[in-house]
């Protein structure tokens, strides 16, 4: 239909488009004007075709409710919280490797750190991340990292060094929620007690947007 099978979620969203009734004109306004969704411009004629889809099958037509409240809302996910929070107390370094489900951190990071003059830098692995991250506090330079269960513990070395050298050291562990993966899940100890020098650190768990910032 598109050409191409990596456009099919951007055809089933141009679908759903149709069957919540959203308005084409007001989303077509909304891909143009977002700096954010510049990536979803070019993939335009997928949407439409996802459109053209809701009048081959037997789907019916949702219409949402007109919003009750019209004051302007701020909507972000907990990741982008963190990021924003991180750099509004004074972040100025950021080190990283991308995983999921952390990645959006260094995304948002990337931008808030450059834009406050500060230093981003994607790491070849999170064992290098971590590194950084305590260089530039050595340095005295508020830095963080971000990764998921599986990148922690790659990272467990440079936690002992950091905390048998007490080098102050921000680590936002994003968890993944599923059964299936509870293999990869970062145990609670592994947060709270570093494993070489065993000394105590503080381990918070915010589990609303309000507490992440």
């Amino acid at each position: 239909m598109t050409g191409s099978t990596r456009n099919k979620n951007i055809v089933a969203l141009g679908l759903l488009t149709r069957i919540l009734a959203l308005p084409e004109s007001q989303v077509n306004k909304i891909i143009e004007e977002n700096e954010e969704l510049v990536l979803l411009r070019k993939n335009l004629p997928a949407i439409e075709a996802g459109r053209h889809l809701f009048d081959e099958f037997p789907f019916p037509e949702l219409r949402l409710s007109p919003p009750q409240d019209h004051f302007p809302k701020i909507i972000l996910h907990g990741n982008t919280a963190v990021a924003r929070a991180a750099a509004n107390i004074g972040c100025r370094a950021f080190f990283g490797y991308p995983i999921t489900p952390s990645a959006e951190i260094m995304q948002e990071m990337q931008e808030e750190v450059w834009q406050r003059g500060g230093i981003f830098v994607q790491a070849e692995d999170e064992i290098a991340s971590a590194g950084m991250s305590i260089g530039a506090s050595l340095a005295g330079v508020e830095s963080m990292t971000a990764t998921s269960g599986p990148g922690l513990d790659l990272m467990t070395e440079m936690i002992g060094l950091a905390s048998a050298a007490e080098i102050p050291m921000v680590i936002v562990d994003v968890q993944r929620c599923a059964a299936i993966l509870a293999l990869q899940a970062t145990p609670p100890s592994l947060c709270s007690h570093s494993p070489q020098a065993s000394l105590p650190s503080l381990s918070l768990s915010p589990f609303f947007h309000e507490k992440s910032w």
